[in-house]
């Protein structure tokens, strides 16, 4: 949510959102969620996607209500005493398999959550690593990805580093192209998640094609938007620069652990500057 650039433009210009869905999502998270997640968990997000209690036990309907039961997602069942249990616990699941859809229902019709979990099949560890792939992508975005998927040791058995691409053998080479197509996947589909997630769906990997009519903030503000949030290689805009205020140490921490460099170069002069260049790729550590 915080990484994406129609919620911080709302919330720096208190320009309206005119996109209907887009809205929604906006107000449902209380506007661009605050930098302390905790503070924003306890006032929003442990609600937003919160399904309405429902009941979990199986009960006795009263006929009189039977015309009343439009709710569909319960149906009734009439049980004849006289049969054991054994039978009517069978004859009850032949039944149930024909209206419930086991590992096939679908989450997001059936959900009253103000914003809907797309499925329940998602892994937090992918989620986490799509997300710092993007974050570095979005901060440096002259790096290239088999750099990020490097640096961030998305496949340790991929090691390219201190290679030089100029001289290597066909094989080696093929380890630069598979890390740069693994971290491509990693990147493209955390750009899904994050398309999705601007109309109320998350996780969600369906790769949707943005209308090129799509105004977020109508046509007047359009081109300000896009100035302003502009995420390419020779922009300094706006949504840029907070990104990197508020997350570029963040990422810079989590590439220093992951590399181990805590002791190897804590007492270089010149650390900082050689980090600098080895989070871009030009220079190995």
């Amino acid at each position: 949510m915080r990484l994406t650039p129609e919620f911080w433009y709302a919330q720096q210009t208190k320009n309206p959102i005119t996109d209907p869905e887009l809205r929604r999502v906006y107000e449902a998270i209380g506007g661009f969620p605050s930098h302390s997640f905790k503070a924003w968990w306890e006032q929003y997000g442990s609600t937003v996607f919160a399904e309405v209690e429902r009941t979990d036990r199986v009960r006795q309907i009263d006929p009189d209500q039977e015309r009343l039961a439009a709710n569909p997602e319960t149906f009734l069942v009439e049980v004849p005493l006289s049969l054991n249990k054994r039978e009517i616990a069978s004859q009850f699941v032949l039944l149930l398999n024909k209206v419930h859809r086991g590992r096939k229902y679908d989450v997001e019709a059936y959900s009253n959550a103000q914003l809907k979990l797309y499925n329940h099949k998602y892994n937090l560890k992918t989620l986490e690593r799509q997300y710092w792939v993007m974050l570095y992508k979005l901060i440096y975005p002259q790096a290239p990805l088999w750099v990020i998927g490097d640096r961030l040791r998305l496949a340790l058995h991929l090691d390219v580093r201190h290679i030089d691409r100029k001289t290597v053998e066909r094989r080696l080479e093929m380890m630069f192209l598979q890390l740069q197509s693994h971290t491509w996947r990693y990147h493209s589909y955390a750009q899904h998640l994050r398309i999705n997630l601007k109309q109320g769906a998350f996780p969600n990997y369906t790769k949707l094609a943005l209308n090129p009519d799509y105004m977020p903030f109508g046509p007047e503000l359009d081109q300000d938007f896009k100035t302003k949030t502009d995420e390419g290689y020779q922009s300094n805009s706006p949504w840029q620069i907070w990104l990197k205020r508020h997350y570029k140490a963040v990422l810079d921490e989590k590439i220093y652990s992951l590399n181990k460099l805590q002791n190897q170069y804590k007492n270089d002069s010149h650390f900082k500057s050689h980090f600098h260049k080895f989070i871009l790729g030009t220079l190995e550590m």
